[in-house]
């Protein structure tokens, strides 16, 4: 049996194709970026946590808020395995109340398709009540922000959120954690979640 297309069904193989070679193939998005395609359930990460480097005061989105001292260094913040999954710490603590790391996005995503950020937090203490500041920016977009109490229970952050835009391969993506107090965060995942 010819299995020939006819003209309509053509025209259509035709025009998917070309979205699929030429980049976004999952709805929205532009033709000029290919998209991350997440396979089997799995989600498709945007950052490694090997990668994460202190973003410099000028590059800094949070910079109205950074002190002149009170920066973490290296000591605080590492990559770790936590509990079977690997992920960045931050361990905040005299001399450590404020970060903002970056790195370049590992692959490309799509306008429309879902961003998921999954970070845990240890119950925030201080000797004062304060407030602590997370954030998630994908170069100038605000992906995911949550103002806490200090102090305050442990907590599962699992945010979900639809990209407004696309971001292609490179572009920074910015982890934030602004603490009064010694408190331990880990960064577990910032994805493009299988729909």
């Amino acid at each position: 049996m010819n299995a020939r297309l006819q003209p309509p069904a053509l025209a259509a193989a035709l025009a998917f194709a070309a979205l699929h070679i030429a980049g976004c193939d999952s709805g929205g998005g532009s033709a000029s970026v290919a998209c991350a395609t997440p396979q089997g359930g799995a989600a498709v990460p945007l950052v490694s946590h090997d990668l994460w480097q202190v973003a410099p005061a000028d590059g800094d989105p949070w910079a109205a808020a950074r002190p002149a001292e009170d920066v973490c260094t290296g000591a605080n913040r590492y990559a770790e395995d936590f509990a079977g999954t690997y992920s960045y710490a931050i361990q905040t603590g005299p001399g450590c109340g404020y970060t903002t790391v970056v790195q370049p996005a590992q692959t490309s995503a799509c306008e429309g398709q879902r961003l998921f950020v999954w970070l845990w937090r240890f119950e925030l203490t201080a000797p004062d009540p304060g407030e602590a500041h997370i954030g998630v920016r994908i170069g100038d977009f605000d992906a995911w922000e949550v103002t806490v109490p200090i102090p305050s229970g442990s907590q599962l952050y699992t945010p979900d959120v639809a990209l407004p835009v696309d971001v292609p391969a490179g572009t920074p993506i910015y982890y934030h954690v602004d603490n009064h107090g010694s408190n331990s965060y880990n960064l577990l995942e910032i994805s493009i979640k299988a729909e």
